[in-house]
């Protein structure tokens, strides 16, 4: 398994269930609990770590190789050079600061596998000292922490969500077992990455926000915040907050110290501010419908209302015909245009969102002015007022879909309006009585449309505002942190302030998933591929290539899960990468499997280190090693150094130089590790017993396949103006000018060239190491 799975598996703890329902409902009941934010979601750690590591190898192509980079690390007595390191793309997981200590805030962590490159230490006037050569089977890993707190997610003009990644803390590489060497390298990286790289190679793009399904909801930016379960003391054991300021909207404040856990019982809690339900779902609705409206979220104590701010409904203008009981004479009754208000003195049309209801209710009164076609003895028509209050409300409540994908509104339940009236006579007071009757006994027709025509009215403007309500497709907020539309599933919601959603995290992840979930094996054998728990049978299995060349594909048994690599014999490249795929109806799970041209790698391949008489802890030289396929390794030392190895079986290994037995003023041991079948890497020691680097043999100027060596000793280069003995340990020739020609088909790391001079009695000896392919640069 790579390094980054590695750190990753730790991370995989039972979290305990907390019977804390009931107080986090009574919690939710006293008010909105949002705290100006649009939204918070709330995902286990442990469930939201395996679809992130899911998600990564279901997305993983060759596009996520990063450019390779190279740069220089000064610090103490040796430049650490980097040199090509190719990136894979971060894999995120959220997790305590330390995993040793649970004590530590939790942070969001991103790995960058180091896939590809060198790392050199060269000591003065350029002597290389050590040279390590990386790829996936042992490569190095770039480890920083996003201090989420204090740095917001924007979502940019493309809906991604991104972060800059120089903006991280803690930047370390795995270079060496050394802490002051890792920090420095990763500082170094840290400052590559803020300074050298443009804007766009330096954003990490962590989501593309999905609005396709959802217009409503928009977000602008986001914060992550992670925490430990109370009183656990599992390093899984937590949960992530997202917490989402929308489009328009101000960022919320920090939540309180006593903010509940949220994910005791359910995997996946998603909470839709009140004030954002009323303003960014319910406020279009409503605008649809009276495009004069105008409306406002307000706080009310503890809650957010929705209040109306302009707008009205028109009744027009009736008239009614009645018959005088006296004269028999038929005169018109007219009841004038009238424009009942939402809002403004005596009425208020208002939504609010509370105890599982969005209830949207309206009341309000007008006075409209009653002409009656009938003179009296003065010769005066009957003028009158009619005054009206009223009352009405609808509710309606969101479920579930049958998906779990999203929430979709019930149907409208509309409360019968209340209404009263006054009729007065304005004219002729005296008439009032005679009005009453024309408007309530005469006219039949006032009874039978005007009257049930307002009701309508009150009734249409409240059902009206709730009866287009939209789904609430949900992915629009999961997509902030998952791809895929199935990560989040939700089984049940609950209005009693905000809108509050539950469910659980990669439900189609969660019935089996591939072992191991990343794979490295050596081209030319088969690995069986298997799902956890064993009981889950007749998955199908099938394998995708995902290094950009369709024609390097392996096959899988597709009943079976026995995966067989491509040939690589014409591939050019050290590795290919693919993905396994476990599928079963709506269930998968995904592995990525790297296949490796070699079998061994050792770290570092050469050390040279200077020694004195007295043996001290910093001439031992720490090795790792891998095998792609976990076999067995053993060590053996070769070499007339006689230094000793501590192990002789296993992954890691201490070499430690021969201090009384050797006279030579240098010795250059061979470290051998052999796997079961017989394939070896050799490694190389140098132990320099010859203290004065001022005298080393250095590179005077290089081509691509030459480079002209110097030793330059007393002001005079003693190859140029001596006899000398030039010899080569590895590839290439020299000449007896100093002259190294790397060979033609050159497929090492590194050559060594041994000199040695004599003067009188005296024998002088020193030596190179060339590391390898040359690159052309001008003498200094």
């Amino acid at each position: 398994m790579s390094k980054e799975f590695r750190a990753l598996s730790k991370l995989t703890k039972t979290v305990p269930v907390v019977n804390d329902t009931l107080k986090l409902n009574q919690w939710l009941a006293e008010g909105s609990r949002t705290y100006g934010w649009g939204a918070i979601l709330a995902y286990d750690r442990q469930s939201a770590n395996k679809v992130l590591k899911q998600e990564y190898i279901q997305r993983f192509n060759s596009a996520s190789v990063a450019l390779p980079i190279s740069l220089s690390v000064s610090g103490g007595a040796e430049t650490k050079q980097l040199s090509g390191y190719e990136f894979d793309a971060p894999l995120m997981s959220f997790e305590n600061h330390t995993d040793g200590d649970v004590s530590n805030d939790p942070r969001c962590k991103l790995r960058l596998p180091i896939i590809a490159g060198s790392y050199k230490t060269v000591a003065a006037k350029g002597i290389v000292t050590s040279i390590s050569v990386l790829d996936p089977l042992d490569g190095q890993v770039l480890t920083m922490t996003l201090d989420l707190m204090a740095r917001k997610g924007a979502v940019n003009d493309k809906d991604q969500v991104v972060f800059d990644i120089s903006e991280g803390t803690g930047f370390t590489v795995d270079v060496n077992e050394h802490s002051m060497d890792q920090e420095d390298v990763g500082k170094a990286i840290q400052a590559y990455f803020k300074e050298k790289l443009p804007l766009d190679q330096k954003v990490w793009v962590l989501s593309t926000i999905d609005k396709s399904k959802n217009q409503y909801l928009k977000p602008a930016s986001i914060v992550l915040y992670v925490r430990q379960l109370p009183g656990s003391t599992g390093i899984a054991d937590g949960e992530l907050l997202v917490l989402v300021a929308m489009q328009g909207d101000l960022v919320g404040t920090a939540l309180p110290a006593d903010f509940p856990y949220l994910t005791s019982r359910d995997s996946a809690i998603i909470m839709l501010g009140q004030k954002t339900l009323l303003e960014k779902v319910v406020h279009p609705q409503l605008s649809s419908f009276y495009s004069s409206m105008t409306s406002t979220a307000v706080k009310e104590e503890n809650d957010y209302v929705l209040k109306t701010l302009s707008g009205s409904a028109d009744v027009q203008h009736k008239s009614y015909n009645y018959v005088t009981e006296s004269e028999g004479a038929t005169l018109p009754v007219t009841i004038a245009y009238q424009t009942l208000e939402f809002a403004g003195e005596g009425n208020q049309l208002k939504v609010t969102a509370a105890g599982e209801y969005i209830t949207a209710a309206w009341s309000g009164q007008n006075t409209v002015d009653i002409s009656a076609g009938y003179f009296n003895n003065w010769g005066s028509q009957w003028v009158g007022t009619l005054a009206q209050t009223w009352a009405g409300s609808s509710k309606a409540s969101y479920k579930v879909k049958a998906d779990g994908s999203g929430l979709e509104v019930s149907s409208v339940m509309d409360n019968e309006p209340s209404r009263s009236e006054t009729i007065k006579c304005t004219s002729i007071p005296a008439a009032t009585d005679a009005l009453n009757d024309v408007m309530n006994r005469l006219c039949i027709k006032y009874k039978s449309e005007y009257v049930p025509e307002m009701i309508g009215k009150i009734k249409a403007a409240t059902h009206n505002a709730l009866a287009g309500l939209p789904e609430l497709n949900t992915f629009v907020l999961e997509s902030i942190l998952f791809r895929n539309e199935d990560s989040v599933s939700l089984n049940s919601c609950s209005l009693p302030n905000d809108l509050v959603m539950q469910g659980t995290v990669g439900h189609s992840f969660s019935a089996y998933e591939i072992t191991p979930m990343a794979h490295i094996m050596p081209v030319g054998t088969t690995h069986q591929f298997r799902v956890e728990p064993a009981t889950v049978t007749d998955v199908v299995w099938s394998v995708e290539s995902v290094s950009g060349d369709g024609t390097l594909k392996g096959t899988i048994d597709t009943s079976t899960g026995l995966y067989t690599p491509p040939d690589l014999s014409g591939f050019k490249g050290d590795f290919i990468r693919e993905r396994v795929v476990a599928k079963k109806g709506n269930y998968v799970s995904y592995a990525l499997v790297s296949v490796l041209k070699k079998t061994i790698t050792v770290n570092p391949l050469l050390t040279v280190k200077t020694i004195g008489k007295t043996p001290i802890e910093g001439d031992n030289v720490s090795f790792s090693a891998n095998h792609v396929s976990g076999a067995s390794l053993s060590w053996e030392l070769i070499g007339p150094g006689q230094g000793g190895l501590q192990d002789k079986i296993g992954y890691s290994n201490v070499y430690t130089p021969n201090y009384t037995d050797s006279t030579s003023p240098y010795d250059i041991d061979s470290v051998s590790v052999t796997d079961e079948s017989g394939n070896q890497v050799v490694a190389t020691v140098i132990v320099n017993r010859t203290a004065d680097a001022g005298a080393a043999m250095v590179e005077g100027s290089s081509t691509a396949t030459t480079v002209q060596l110097e030793w330059v000793t007393g002001g005079a280069d003693i190859i140029a103006e001596a006899a000398t003995t030039l010899t080569v340990v590895g590839s290439g020739t020299i000449d007896a000018k100093g002259l190294y020609t790397q060979s033609e088909n050159n497929s090492d790391t590194f050559a060594i060239v041994k000199c040695k001079y004599a003067s009188g009695p005296f024998t002088f000896s020193s030596f190179i190491v060339i590391p390898l392919p040359l690159v052309a640069y001008a003498a200094p």
